[in-house]
């Protein structure tokens, strides 16, 4: 039986979500001769990201299903005045569905003498409010546009997307990377791709290539000029390879398509990112310091190696890296039950997503007597440390 959003969903201290929609009957609405429409999700993703009170951490566009790991902020969405509600309501639905915006699925220029009547509205601002810090609108509203397209594009009436989309708390942050990774992995998983940097629409590939421009960009601020313009990690990660010519190459090689980065990780370099999506240092930063934080880069290699134990070809490129970066995850974590959790089917989208004391605090808000989870990774965690104690 399907659990009400209202009890999975802790709306007072909303975290990240692992949410996915599936095509109807799981028809393959973006596959083969449509596989044009999976720019179309991952454009109105990074559109929805710049209105609602979101952050997006990973998302994976398939031929029929969509992944997305998202958080939702109501508490910034009470923050933006009057104004700013409404032009971003209207950004969403500017009150037709006709020409450019039907056909590009992006917003269109707003009626400001609409915009003025409706900032005025304080009951009307009060609800948009609320809704542009909702996760079911923000999945309306990702689904309901690509729907509307595509049937007009085959000229036809009816469903695009199942009634219901899945959604799954990810109580911490070992559930969050685990999480991210499966979602980047689905490609590899699916046979439709051998490495990330050809994983297309998804955020492993946007996380790699951006990876790839930073330390390019780094390169000529060094060489170019012979002095670095860069501020932050850019200038921390310029500045330790200036001058030597060879450190950088390496550091530029290891991010080339078809290359590991775990040269990158072995030198400790931190490299900023500057997509919409939100940064690995932030996503696992828990107020422990830098030792504490991912990089990119070091997520990077996570995703990477594990996809190189997927694929049959390259079963012998396994590096010995894998093991030591599940551990920082959680030292007890065993090699055979990620392996298994990444190859799993939908093993991130039951339940809840944690360990065992957050799944203990998750059943309790809920009232239950205890959270279940189908994870294969967290399962066994769990196992463990009860026998422990």
């Amino acid at each position: 039986m399907a659990i009400p959003r209202r009890v999975q969903i802790n709306f007072a201290r909303p975290g990240w979500v692992h949410c996915v929609a599936r095509c109807v009957r799981r028809a393959y609405l973006a596959g083969d001769g449509f596989s044009h429409r999976r720019a179309w999700i991952e454009d109105r993703l990074r559109f929805l990201r710049e209105v609602f009170a979101c952050e997006v951490a990973a998302f994976a566009v398939m031929s029929n299903h969509v992944h997305v790991v998202v958080r939702m902020d109501p508490q910034l969405a009470t923050g933006w005045n009057d104004h700013v509600v409404a032009e971003r309501w209207l950004r969403l639905f500017p009150g037709h569905w006709e020409g450019d915006f039907a056909r590009s699925a992006k917003d269109v220029a707003i009626d400001q003498s609409r915009l003025a009547v409706a900032e005025t509205d304080r009951s009307w601002v009060a609800e948009r409010r609320e809704r542009l810090g909702s996760l079911s609108w923000f999945m309306r509203c990702l689904c309901e546009v690509i729907a509307r397209r595509a049937n007009a594009e085959d000229d036809c009436t009816g469903r695009f997307w199942e009634g219901r989309y899945n959604s799954t708390p990810l109580l911490d942050k070992p559930a969050l990377l685990a999480c991210m990774a499966y979602v980047d992995l689905n490609p590899i998983r699916a046979l439709v791709a051998t490495s990330l940097e050809r994983s297309d629409h998804t955020s492993g590939q946007i996380r790699m290539r951006e990876l790839r421009e930073v330390t390019d960009d780094a390169y000529q601020g060094c060489h170019g000029e012979n002095q670095c313009h860069q501020q932050g990690e850019d200038h921390a990660l310029a500045a330790r390879h200036h001058g030597a010519r060879s450190g950088m190459d390496a550091v530029v090689k290891a991010v080339r398509p078809g290359r590991a980065v775990r040269d990158l990780v072995a030198q400790g370099i931190r490299t900023p990112e500057r997509s919409w999506l939100t940064p690995i240092s932030v996503l696992t930063d828990d107020g422990g310091g830098a030792s504490s934080t991912w990089s990119a880069a070091a997520y990077l290699a996570l995703v990477e190696a594990t996809g190189r134990f997927l694929r049959n070809d390259k079963r012998g490129a396994l590096s010995q890296q894998l093991p030591h970066l599940i551990s920082r995850l959680d030292p007890d974590w065993s090699q055979d039950a990620w392996i298994t959790t990444m190859c799993g089917h939908q093993q991130m989208s039951h339940g809840s997503v944690g360990g065992r004391d957050r799944l203990q605090a998750e059943a309790q808000r809920r009232g239950h007597g205890r959270a279940r989870t189908k994870c294969v990774l967290f399962q066994a965690l769990t196992t463990k440390r009860r026998a422990q104690a």
